[in-house]
C-alpha cells in the first residue's frame, strides 16, 4: 500500500517567517505592503505556497559590491 504524501498548500505567517530566518513582523509587513500576497482567514493571515514562491522569485539576489 502507498501513502501519499501530501504538501502543505498553505502557510501561517509563523511558519513562512522560520523559513525566511525572520521575524513574523517582518512576513506581516511584506503582506501589508503588497510584496508577498495572503489572505485573512478569521484573524489569521494564511500564505499560499505559491505565492511565497513568486515572492522569493521575485526579489533580486545580494551582490557584495566587493
Amino acid at each position: 500500500m502507498e501513502v501519499l504524501k501530501i504538501e502543505k498548500v498553505v502557510l501561517h505567517v509563523s511558519e513562512v517567517a522560520s523559513l525566511l530566518q525572520c521575524s513574523s513582523l517582518t512576513v506581516y509587513k511584506l503582506i501589508h505592503s503588497g510584496d508577498l500576497s495572503a489572505y485573512k482567514s478569521g484573524k489569521a493571515w494564511k500564505i499560499r505556497v505559491f505565492d511565497l514562491e513568486k515572492y522569493l522569485r521575485s526579489i533580486k539576489p545580494y551582490q557584495d559590491s566587493n
